[in-house]
């Protein structure tokens, strides 16, 4: 994870924009010989794939987990499909005469495709949750007094962003485009019929708090100054929020866990109501939600487990499910008794800018409080936003109350806090910590399931403007041998170490090509896409077993490295999966585990178990027979 100089930006003044709302189907063309106010680092365009390339990966990536006919269909599709005039290079020559025109040919559709037209509900089913840390807190005060340095923290990085202070990220030498980072403040998704929209309103000054099912609008900068309210004066705003305790509210957050159609007619009745309406429009345009969440019950040797659960759906209805609204891009989760963490609408950005805000507040709440004078000049009251509910929304929140407590009940989440060894060990070793990392997944799915699992890893493609990711497919034919020998006790150490470095090696190989735009997915994406715009057929490819098959990710991974102990978690991509996070540090890891309940073949906790034995596994293969063999410590 990148790190921060650590400065004082308290004379910065934050830049004042007007909302600005992003209709996914009208997208903006740029020729490739003007220069663009968003491109102010000349990073270079997205590039088209030659089609036969991307073909023939595909072809390679789709073997481990085809039947010997199986494949021989695919293959028959793809000859078929790039033969000379055909349908194949037809979409090829479109889809490049649509990237002489765009900076990035595939970022509108991105969001479109992975995110806005995506039904299923954003809880569990995209938005993740990051742990920051569990605290103790001694009362109620301690409690908002570290709820006041976490927001004080979040509005400092705030005004970094905005005034290009905090450092460029980079990959080598090369510049990684920074967008992102000025789409995590002020920014919410909007439910619709069929597709959504997001709303960016940068310049706003009131944040949202959320305290037992209500909404209360807090301006955050001094009435007559651009300065941010002093840690004393959002304690106040804080204290006079859950002054009162016997105040209930009609949980109007639990709309936003629901299945997207069923939202979007939820929310149009909801703001029928004027009153709701203009609610609703200060939770939209707040810079970021803090929820204040009521305590729940902890086990010590169950606190993460526990942890993820609540910054990933909020526990249910029974609990803090309703003191969320899932729609906007940042919630800060802080509860009563200690559980610490946040959780973010994902169709803005990817999970680096939110570990780097995570760090930085990490690094910020460490400090001692900020003692600086009050910078308004007259009391600065929380203002409680009303609804006005009808009939029909009661039910509404009633059938979204139903719905939280089912996927609630059904995710699995198991934390695996390994303390064996970490990227200082393997990389003694001179193999790449991420592909280690993959192969020992790929090892521990094959252990438990006996098959090769489908395997997605977010690949970053920041080196191009407006980049975002392509899928690193990590299920290979070097990892399925790799896996196989692992399990085979009749294979010698050296082959089996031979098998490791080829997986490993294929993995890193694959990764590069990913992050260079020479990967296979977005690519397929794109020609389907093009195919879609221009009324053409969809190829038969993207119904074939190859392509079903591989696209089914059984195993759904991100690394979210950072030298803190923080990790982000979220849901398994299809039915029959995990997800799979993890946080690779210097002599240990942290992996946040998921499962569905409804799927007898998964469980969490025994895929937690395989990874420890698969990790043990390699690490006394690499002691036995590794060209550098240390101890772990």
């Amino acid at each position: 994870m990148l790190r921060f100089s650590s400065r004082c930006y308290n004379h910065l003044k934050p830049v004042r924009t007007l909302p600005q709302v992003v209709n996914p189907s009208i997208t903006t063309t740029i020729s490739r010989n003007q220069t663009s106010a968003t491109n102010p680092d000349n990073l270079p365009h997205f590039p088209v794939p030659k089609l036969n390339d991307t073909l023939q990966k595909f072809l390679r990536s789709v073997q481990p987990l085809l039947s010997t006919q199986s494949y021989k269909t695919t293959e028959n599709l793809i000859r078929e499909f790039v033969k000379s005039n055909g349908l194949g290079e037809k979409l090829q020559q479109l889809l490049q005469k649509r990237a002489d025109t765009h900076e990035n040919w595939l970022s509108d559709w991105w969001l479109i495709a992975a995110y806005l037209t995506w039904r299923s509900p954003v809880v569990v089913y995209s938005n993740p949750g990051l742990y920051l840390s569990a605290q103790q807190f001694r009362g109620t005060d301690d409690w908002l007094k570290y709820s006041a340095k976490v927001t004080s923290a979040a509005l400092k990085y705030k005004q970094m962003i905005d005034f290009d202070q905090i450092p460029k990220d980079k990959m080598g030498k090369a510049l990684l485009d920074m967008g992102q980072y000025k789409k995590i403040f002020g920014t919410c998704r909007i439910p619709g019929h069929n597709m959504d929209q997001v709303e960016f309103n940068p310049g706003s000054r009131h944040i949202v708090v959320a305290y037992r099912n209500g909404f209360y609008k807090v301006p955050v900068y001094g009435n007559n100054s651009n300065d941010i309210l002093s840690e004393s004066e959002l304690v106040e705003q804080f204290q006079l929020i859950v002054a009162n305790k016997s105040n209930q509210n009609v949980p109007i957050g639990m709309l936003s866990s629901q299945q997207r159609d069923d939202l979007a007619k939820a929310y149009e009745e909801l703001i029928k109501n004027p009153q709701n309406a203009k609610s609703m429009d200060s939770i939209t345009k707040a810079l970021f939600i803090v929820c204040l969440d009521e305590a729940v019950p902890l086990n010590k040797s169950e606190l993460l487990n526990i942890a993820s659960h609540q910054l990933i759906h909020g526990g249910g209805s029974k609990q803090n499910s309703g003191n969320r609204w899932f729609n906007k891009t940042i919630q800060f989760i802080i509860n009563e008794n200690g559980l610490n963490g946040l959780n973010y609408e994902h169709s803005p950005a990817e999970g680096q800018p939110i570990a780097v805000l995570a760090d930085y507040i990490n690094t910020q709440v460490l400090k001692p409080s900020d003692t600086k004078p009050r910078v308004s000049k007259q009391t600065i009251q929380p203002q409680k936003l009303e609804f006005n509910v009808s009939q029909q929304t009661e039910k509404d929140i009633l059938a979204a109350s139903a719905h939280i407590d089912e996927l609630a009940g059904n995710l699995q989440m198991t934390v695996l806090d390994y303390k064996g060894y970490g990227k200082n060990f393997i990389k003694s070793q001179k193999m790449s910590p991420d592909s280690f990392i993959q192969m020992a997944m790929q090892y521990a799915f094959y252990k438990y399931h006996g098959v090769a699992g489908a395997h997605y890893e977010t690949g970053q493609q920041r080196i191009f403007i407006h980049g975002r990711t392509e899928t690193i497919r990590s299920c290979s034919v070097e990892s399925l041998a790799f896996a196989k020998a692992m399990c085979d006790n009749t294979v010698s150490d050296a082959d089996k170490l031979k098998a490791l470095k080829a997986a490993v090696t294929g993995h890193k190989n694959y990764t590069t090509m990913a992050m260079k735009g020479e990967g296979i997915d977005r690519h397929l994406l794109g020609l389907k896409m093009i195919a879609k715009e221009n009324g053409l057929p969809i190829p038969e490819l993207y119904a074939d077993d190859g392509f079903v098959k591989s696209t089914h990710y059984r195993i759904s991974t991100s690394q979210v490295a950072s030298v803190n102990r923080i990790f982000m978690c979220y849901g398994p991509a299809v039915d029959d999966g995990y997800g799979l996070c993890y946080n690779p540090r210097d002599d240990d890891m942290l992996f946040a585990i998921s499962a569905f309940n409804s799927c007898p073949d998964t469980c969490s906790k025994v895929m937690a178990h395989q990874m420890t034995e698969a990790l043990e596994a390699m690490y006394s293969l690499l002691l036995r027979v590794g060209e550098r063999p240390i101890s772990k410590m």
